[in-house]
């Protein structure tokens, strides 16, 4: 994978939007973005966000009813 120039508020970006995931769809998820914006000519942060929404919403998986969710993960935040 090439080395992307992402600035430090993307890099937060991407870490919060995958922060209300299950810890195994986390490093998935990481993947999946840095691949899709490693395919891009120009990064921007509108589609740093994008791109992470998009992959959030594909990995998201609710708990069962009655489970409590980790401190702060909230799936319907906007991210960034």
């Amino acid at each position: 994978m090439a080395n992307l120039r992402l600035t430090s508020e993307q890099q937060s970006a991407i870490h919060q939007a995958a922060f209300p995931l299950a810890p195994a769809d986390q490093q998935t998820f990481t993947r999946r973005v840095l691949a899709q914006l490693e395919a891009e000519p120009v990064l921007g942060d509108g589609l740093v966000w994008r791109v992470s929404a998009a992959a959030q919403a594909e990995l998201w998986t609710p708990l069962p009813d009655g489970q409590g969710r980790r401190p702060g993960a909230d799936p319907l935040r906007k991210i960034g």
